[in-house]
């Protein structure tokens, strides 16, 4: 988890052993991308970053997954502490501990110039979305960040 902590990702980890499987940890680049302060998303679920152009469908299909404690991909609007929508590739994995049983959920944030065409929500106009021409991350959460739609490989594969 250390190596984890030090790397240069926008990530959480919760703890399903507390209820309603709260954040328990927020890296500074998840800060960054999301526009919340640290102690404004300590012990909270992660169901604030969600909003009107949310797609419930994909917000039950991680929930249906974690149930399961299986690992997760999905590219879906969330917004930021300003209420700015942005396309988030989001990828959750379980942290297991040696005797396999789920201690940890880890989820790694994009912000995505979004979704892949085989999605459903691909095409979709968010209003309030900024305009974005793709590019590489630099990490800092700006508008230069956006990275080109979302790829069907997991953000964070070493964590499987």
């Amino acid at each position: 988890v250390k190596s984890i902590q030090n790397s240069q990702h926008a990530f959480i980890i919760t703890d399903p052993s507390l209820p309603d499987n709260p954040i328990v940890f927020a890296s500074d680049d998840f800060c960054k991308l999301t526009g919340y302060e640290r102690d404004q998303v300590l012990g909270r679920n992660c169901r604030f970053l969600q909003g009107p152009d949310t797609c419930k469908k994909k917000v039950r299909e991680i929930s249906e997954a974690l149930k399961n404690g299986e690992d997760v991909p999905v590219t879906f609007v969330n917004y930021m502490a300003d209420e700015t929508p942005f396309w988030n590739k989001l990828f959750i994995a379980s942290l297991r501990d040696a005797q396999n049983a789920i201690v940890n959920f880890i989820g790694v944030l994009a912000k995505v110039a979004g979704p892949l065409p085989d999605d459903p929500e691909y095409g979709k106009v968010v209003a309030g979305m900024e305009e974005c021409g793709g590019g590489e991350s630099d990490g800092d959460g700006d508008e230069e960040d956006l990275e080109q739609p979302a790829s069907d490989a997991p953000p964070a594969e070493h964590l499987k």
